[in-house]
């Protein structure tokens, strides 16, 4: 994987990207290309296009948290998530939207309680 810094037009300032290693093996089912991972995604990030990886911030979250990567970067809260049925953190980004960081499930955020 290869780290650097690059400019984003979402956030007008530059940010830490990681562009995830290729699949360099002969195989014979569909094997993934090389990704760009924001590592800098949160709450300014506008929740429609990341202009960086050409996704929906929702994937960029996804792609981070898959990555392995530590996650310190994310701000997060503590929530139950119904999907995966554990309490697990919440990455929030968008303003208004929040990603389980244990299967990666999007959603608008919860109210405090």
């Amino acid at each position: 994987m290869i780290q650097q810094h690059m400019y984003c037009n979402g956030c007008h300032r530059d940010v830490r990207v990681l562009m995830t290693d290729p699949v360099e093996e002969d195989a014979q089912a569909n094997v993934r290309d090389p990704e760009l991972i924001c590592l800098e995604i949160g709450e300014w990030c506008n929740g429609q296009l990341c202009p960086l990886g050409a996704s929906a911030p929702s994937a960029m979250v996804t792609r981070l948290i898959h990555s392995g990567l530590p996650l310190d970067s994310l701000t997060t809260v503590r929530r139950f998530c119904q999907d995966c049925g554990v309490d697990s953190d919440f990455a929030l980004y968008g303003g208004n939207m929040e990603s389980c960081v244990v299967c990666g499930t999007s959603r608008l955020r919860l109210k405090a309680d």
